[in-house]
């Protein structure tokens, strides 16, 4: 299912219920608990001018959307879950100012749902592009 390609009504409908389910827990774990952490930087806290981010966001999901949609992409499970991750991430940089994390494992920085979708669709991209287009091109040989 991950290497699928999706209809583009599945696409958008998938993308859109995992931005709501990431918006949806980070509002519920913020309203129950002051263990919340607002992350104004990038991955790992890394500190970055709030503008600079966003603008390194909204420009890096443009990119890919006019990917998907001149269909230099394949619309699959990867870019659904990295779009997914990157708006709901974006969305509260741009209303709060910094993201809400709220998974705290104790050895590990803080995250949230958004997190976990860019982290898996890194992975996925590493191995689908990489190693598929690796393999690929062996076997061309």
């Amino acid at each position: 299912m991950l290497f699928k390609n999706l209809n583009n009504f599945s696409f958008s409908t998938l993308c859109l219920g995992l931005i709501g389910l990431d918006q949806a827990t980070k509002y519920y774990f913020a309203s129950i608990s002051e263990a919340v952490v607002l992350n104004e930087g990038i991955a790992f806290s890394l500190a970055v001018p709030l503008a600079v981010t966003i603008w390194i966001s909204l420009l890096v999901l443009s990119i890919i959307m006019y990917l998907l949609f001149t269909r230099k992409l394949e619309t699959n499970m990867i870019w659904v879950l990295f779009l997914a991750g990157g708006v709901g991430n974006l969305m509260d940089r741009v209303r709060i100012g910094a993201v809400i994390d709220f998974i705290d494992l104790g050895w590990f920085p803080v995250f949230n749902l958004a997190d976990i979708y860019i982290t898996f669709s890194a992975i996925a991209i590493i191995y689908y592009y990489f190693f598929k287009l690796e393999k690929n091109g062996k076997q061309s040989s």
